[in-house]
């Protein structure tokens, strides 16, 4: 029998509308059964949402939320995350991505884009937690040719993987960057993904030092020499990209690739450049939204990056016009579904049943004038009320089954890891 959901009485587009989902796809809108296995009755007191899409982050990060903090971008990295990091262990990427999930439901995210270590166990996480995810294999080799050489049979065996049966995960590649993935692994990884369909992920023109170092080391800027390299393809989702030229925005459209927008944690580790948000909707880029990782940024909120994206687009361009609260949130879903090439990000019949409830009776979602601007600029986790996924609802009233039990689990698993 088909598993079904009513949720009555939601806004949604300046009006009060009912939400028919069965088996995990939003069946009808408007003028729906009056009768369904779960009834959700909003009574016209919330908004219903797609769910958002953090295009790119670092799940299992959330285990070294405030490790190092105040730090410039490069020492945080070489002499602080990256030592850590080499003592990870599966059990650390499981409970803290189980943190991350947690976390990324409370403020209605409901797919992330993944890149770190130990991928089946942060996949795992993701299935048992309930969410939609794509999940990467690494490919970081910092110029050690033979560990470049076992990555790469590692994520050939991991992506040669059968997922289990209804999963929402989809399996990824990940390039972490220009300077710590050899070219050799970078066109492999950019082949693979273009032979087997999926997507890959990469950090791009995230710092000045890293637009000079390509330069010195191959003579050409990051978006120009993964050009040189085939890499710049309608597969690749690139993080940051803060340090662009107006030829170089071209470029990525161009190619199709699509450019997220990390605003938080850019602001946090003072990268100094911005995202060119205008020259890259005017070159025609498909542009997403993420929080990066806890440990930089250090909330997974996507609620706040909305916000923060808005902000500094307005700050930095004198302009009060620049990236209005629809087109937001147009980033954090539709452009994220296009990004990672799935069918969600908006609520409409036939799509899966991916969106949240947001609370109109909360102080700050009051009054109403433009539910919108209430979302972008003055909402926070604790205005979602409900969060569902492919027709589950994870969360119900704010609460997450298990919930007390796995922060525990995360805390515990968190010391032994920073005791290492």
């Amino acid at each position: 029998m088909a598993e079904t959901l009513l949720v009555k009485s939601v806004w949604m587009d300046g009006k009060k509308r009912d939400i028919y989902v069965e088996d995990g796809a939003i069946s009808k809108i408007g003028g729906t059964p009056s009768k369904a296995g779960i009834v959700i009755d909003a009574k016209g007191r919330k908004a219903a949402f797609p769910g958002l899409i953090n295009s790119h982050t670092h799940a299992a990060m959330t285990l070294l939320r405030g490790y190092a903090d105040d730090l410039e971008l490069s020492d945080w990295l070489t002499n602080h995350i990256w030592p850590k990091e080499a003592k990870i262990t599966p059990d650390d990427v499981y409970w803290g991505t189980r943190l991350a999930c947690l976390e990324m439901i409370h403020c209605g995210t409901t797919c992330f884009n993944d890149m770190y270590f130990h991928p089946a166990e942060a996949a795992r996480a993701s299935d048992d937690a309930g969410m939609r995810a794509t999940v990467s294999a690494l490919l970081l080799d910092k110029g050690d040719k033979e560990k470049a050489e076992t990555q790469k049979k590692n994520a050939d065996k991991t992506l040669s993987q059968r997922p289990q049966k209804k999963s929402l995960i989809k399996k990824a590649i990940a390039i972490h960057s220009v300077y710590a993935t050899n070219p050799e692994n970078i066109k492999w990884a950019t082949e693979y993904g273009l032979k087997h369909k999926c997507q890959v992920h990469t950090h791009l023109s995230e710092t000045r030092w890293e637009n000079e170092d390509c330069v010195r080391q191959h003579g050409k800027r990051p978006v120009e020499y993964l050009d040189q390299l085939g890499a710049l393809t309608p597969n690749l989702t690139a993080a940051h990209c803060t340090w662009l030229t107006k030829s170089e925005c071209s470029t990525l459209a161009d190619r199709g690739v699509s450019v997220v927008h990390c605003p938080v944690s850019n602001m946090k580790l003072a990268t100094g450049g911005v995202m060119p948000y205008p020259e890259l909707k005017q070159a025609g880029a498909n542009v997403a939204l993420g929080t990066d990782g806890a440990a930089s940024n250090n909330s997974l909120n996507m609620l706040e990056s909305m916000k923060f994206a808005a902000l500094i687009q307005k700050a930095h361009r004198w302009d009060q016009t620049v990236l209005p609260a629809k087109e937001a949130i147009a980033m954090a879903t539709k452009g994220g579904a296009q990004a990672l090439k799935i069918p969600s990000g908006e609520i409409a019949e036939g799509k899966p049943a991916d969106f949240f409830l947001l609370d109109l009776t909360r102080p700050e979602t009051t009054p109403h004038h433009k539910i919108e601007s209430d979302l972008v600029y003055s909402s926070n986790p604790s205005c979602v009320t409900e969060t569902i996924i492919a027709g589950k609802i994870l969360m119900k009233d704010g609460k997450i089954d298990r919930e007390d039990e796995i922060i525990e689990k995360a805390l515990k698993q968190a010391e032994d890891y920073i005791r290492r």
